[in-house]
């Protein structure tokens, strides 16, 4: 009886399952899809109303199945196609499998269409491309190999051909014309088709170089200037020009001339020539040319820049006073001279002056015995082989013995010295009246400084307790009338 129960209740489980069992419906592609790759997936949604032991799957280029290319049993809910033939329509359907030899109805058929040509992401377009590129394209699934044409023509006549494997997308192009029209197409293989050849992509290369400096119109340029370009990818020398003309005359005195050569330059810097002995105070024009194994740019726009007049002075300041006997006159380099000429007097026209001359690697020079108590003037000129520069602004400076070397006659004397704390100053030969104390460290810097009243007996004490341990030189000054002697605190 038990036997029997059991079996009756089978039957009926695998009679509900096979009667109720729902025809999948279809999700991806969507019906009528387009443009959809050759390896493409096809996913279904499952079969409800009964137990499914798997789908059978159909594939077919006729709408009515008369002899579909795929038909598989598949146990899930997706089946991968592959090498499907490109520019073609199929038709596809799905039916659930039940018990034993049962299925669903089929799904209602979809249909798609596979990817032709329609490569939409070819690179590049446009205008002022480099002489060197990288041509590139969609990765298209389920194909092999990518085919390509490249030319300087529409008609692809003599064009450059050649294969790429996938999943590979691009390919360099170098050493192309300057400010030619190109013209490229590709197209997908797999084992079993070919595709059409996608629309043709066209570009333009460029024809001029990006200055990079100095700006338009610079100013103060030295007679060695560094004139700089951006390197173009693609080129494989640049030819600098310079003129105090914007004809560029090749037979004028100021033109120069010179090209930079691939092996002398990195891909990732700027392109640099330095210009030799310009003229001072002048104006000067620039540009520059490109070219590779195919040919010239045309000439970039020229720029233009005028070149410094003279030297600048730096220190001692214009007008400083206490400056030490040995001091240094110091100015700034200018890129491209040979000499510098300092001339230095105690009369303002330089009508008697010391002159010393320098290399061009010196932008400073030591003075030797200048008179104290003096104002001396100085100047500054530069000069290289074919002109020399106008000459700096006048300076002044005033000379005051300050120098720890340096021994004045005596108007006071200071004890004791060495001191601690206090020293007394014996003033001689000075009318009462404020004395004014200032102190300079060794390098004839004023560290310290107060102004005390002076009694009748000319003897004056003074606070040294703020001033640390070393030597000092202290000047004193009274009624205009000034000294210095050298102290030494402890």
């Amino acid at each position: 009886m038990r036997k029997s129960i059991l079996f009756i209740s089978l039957f009926a489980i695998a009679f509900y399952s096979n009667a109720q069992l729902q025809a999948p419906v279809l999700s991806s592609p969507a019906d009528s899809a387009v443009v959809v790759r050759v390896n493409t997936k096809l996913i279904w949604g499952a079969s409800i109303g009964g137990l499914v032991f798997g789908y059978e799957v159909q594939v077919d280029k006729d709408a009515m199945f008369g002899n579909p290319i795929t038909s598989f049993p598949v146990n899930g809910t997706a089946a991968q196609t592959k090498q499907l033939d490109f520019n073609t329509r199929y038709y596809w359907r799905v039916r659930a499998k039940g018990s034993g030899s049962t299925y669903s109805a089929w799904s209602a058929t979809h249909s798609f269409k596979t990817f032709n040509n329609e490569f939409t992401s070819l690179s590049p377009t446009g205008a002022n491309r480099n002489p060197k590129v990288s041509i590139s394209w969609d990765t298209i699934s389920g194909v092999s190999t990518y085919h390509y044409e490249f030319a300087d023509n529409a008609s692809f006549l003599n064009a450059t051909s050649g294969s790429v494997a996938h999943p590979g997308n691009s390919l360099i192009m170098d050493q192309l014309k300057f400010n030619q029209a190109y013209y490229f197409r590709v197209w997908a293989e797999h084992g079993s088709d070919i595709s059409s050849k996608s629309a043709t992509a066209t570009f333009t290369t460029r024809n001029d170089i990006a200055l990079l400096s100095p700006d338009t119109s610079a100013t103060k340029q030295h007679p060695k200037t560094e004139l700089k370009c951006t390197h173009t990818p693609g080129v494989t020398s640049y030819k600098f020009q310079i003129d105090d003309s914007p004809a560029f005359d090749q037979n004028s005195l100021e033109f120069q001339e010179a090209t930079v050569l691939d092996g002398d330059f990195k891909a990732s810097d700027p392109i640099s020539w330095f210009t030799a002995r310009l003229q001072y105070q002048d104006q000067y024009y620039w540009r520059v040319q490109a070219a590779n194994n195919t040919g010239k740019s045309a000439w970039s726009g020229a720029r233009s820049f005028s070149t410094i007049s003279k030297v600048t002075l730096t220190a001692p300041l214009d007008g400083s006073v206490n400056v030490p006997n040995k001091t240094k006159l110091s100015w700034v380099k200018i890129a491209g001279s040979e000499n510098y000429e300092l001339q230095i007097d105690t009369d303002s026209t330089f009508s008697d002056p010391d002159i010393h001359i320098t290399n061009s690697d010196t932008s400073n020079i030591h003075t030797l015995s200048l008179t104290e108590w003096v104002k001396h003037y100085w100047r500054v000129r530069s000069y290289h082989a074919k002109d020399a520069s106008a000459w700096s602004d006048i300076w002044s400076f005033t000379v005051h013995p300050v120098g720890i070397d340096e021994v004045n006659e005596l108007s006071f004397t200071v004890s004791p010295n060495p001191a601690d704390n206090i020293i007394q100053l014996q003033l001689y030969r000075v009318e009462p009246g404020d004395v004014h104390v200032d102190f300079y460290n060794t390098l004839g810097t004023l560290v310290s400084s107060r102004t005390i009243s002076n009694n009748s007996s000319n003897v004056i004490d003074v606070d040294v307790s703020d001033l640390n341990s070393g030597a000092y030189m202290m000047t004193i000054e009274v009624n205009n009338v000034q000294s210095t002697q050298r102290i030494i605190i402890r």
